[in-house]
């Protein structure tokens, strides 16, 4: 009986003197990414094959706080906790080769004893392990998450678009808590969930709100670099005249051809533009008017943009504007009608129609 109150008063002795032993601890700090601007995964630190840009989601700095010795830790384990989710999806604002949807993963690049090490978050299991050394110390310990994005080859083709967590599933990223293990007796180790922000609660990884929906978004910053679009009319010494004849009715005479002609930033993207054709002698009809070229005769006609037929005056969109000079739309007259301009004095008539392009794209400038 003696001999057992004597090892009970030992171990308490031990379990009293390591209180006062350890009395340092670890604590941490996460603080959330505000600028998620995209830039390479390789510029991050974070590169991997297919996955080639990646935007920075917070950082978590593990260190000792307090006085006295610290007791040996053993590993250090992210559990993550609440909804998550790894692979990841994110939708764009706008397709960027053909795709508007991209997968993505979670990853931790940790810092410590001046090495690096980049690890993928596995949000369907209850753990994943970021340090697996026996001992862990050298503090402070610096963990940066990041998500990396499958299917963008290079940074400059999502500039200017703007991206969300697709609903579920395949969206949020959760949230997460931190924890490592100390050796308790013999082979046991005890668990010990390291305090984030002065708090033993879980952490999300962003309060701000980036899933589909919402008002928040993902490399909101970044800018499409400026486009130039140009408009050229070209015209054959055969299209600057016709006889009257050759539009009349539903027959139609071409008389140019109308260039738009994209340079600056060379991307892969398309774009638009509104264009408006108005007549020169400012008609007040759809149609537009030849003039006598000596007293006020007018005889309407009807311009082709292409097979559009176009009013006077009136919007319509030209789209799917590629980067260089190809972009071309033949101009044409129809819509004559013979009888009327057989009453007409005879002579020739002509016509000055002024267009004007203003571009969809908030990176498009007209010149």
């Amino acid at each position: 009986m003696r001999r057992s109150v004597f090892l009970l008063f030992m171990l308490l002795l031990l379990a009293l003197g390591g209180n006062s032993l350890f009395s340092a601890k670890l604590a941490a700090t996460y603080s959330e990414e505000i600028d998620t601007t995209i830039d390479t995964s390789y510029s991050f630190g974070v590169g991997a094959p297919n996955y080639s840009i990646a935007f920075h989601v917070g950082t978590l700095t593990i260190q000792k706080t307090g006085n006295g010795q610290l007791r040996n830790y053993y590993g250090l384990t992210l559990d993550p906790s609440g909804y998550g989710n790894n692979p990841l999806t994110l939708s764009s604002s706008r397709p960027i080769n053909g795709n508007s949807s991209f997968n993505a993963q979670l990853v931790a690049k940790i810092n410590r004893n001046s090495s690096t090490q980049v690890v993928v978050i596995d949000q369907d299991s209850e753990d994943t392990s970021l340090i697996s050394t026996y001992y862990v110390n050298n503090y402070p310990i610096t963990i940066d998450f990041y998500v990396r994005i499958a299917g963008i080859a290079a940074p400059e083709l999502a500039a200017g678009a703007h991206f969300q967590f697709a609903d579920p599933p395949g969206g949020d990223l959760g949230s997460f808590r931190v924890k490592t293990f100390y050796p308790v007796f013999l082979f046991f180790l005890g668990t010990e969930y390291i305090d984030i922000n002065n708090d033993d609660l879980s952490v999300p990884y962003f309060s701000t709100d980036y899933t589909s929906g919402s008002q928040n978004f993902i490399n909101i910053n970044s800018e499409e670099p400026t486009v130039y679009a140009s408009l050229t009319i070209e015209q054959t010494p055969e299209e600057s005249s016709f006889l009257l004849r050759e539009a009349s009715g539903t027959q139609a005479k071409t008389v140019g051809l109308a260039r738009i002609s994209l340079s600056g930033y060379q991307s892969t993207n398309t774009y638009g533009v509104q264009i408006v054709f108005s007549d020169g002698y400012a008609s007040q009809t759809p149609q537009f008017l030849l003039k006598h070229e000596e007293i006020d005769t007018y005889i309407p006609f009807t311009v082709l943009f292409g097979s559009e037929s176009i009013e006077n005056g009136k919007m319509t969109v030209w789209d799917n504007l590629v980067y260089g000079s190809s972009n071309t739309k033949i101009l044409s007259v129809t819509g004559i009608d013979q009888s009327y301009a057989q009453t007409c004095v005879s002579g020739e008539y002509s016509d000055t129609i002024y267009v004007t392009i203003t571009p969809l794209d908030s990176n498009v400038i007209a010149q």
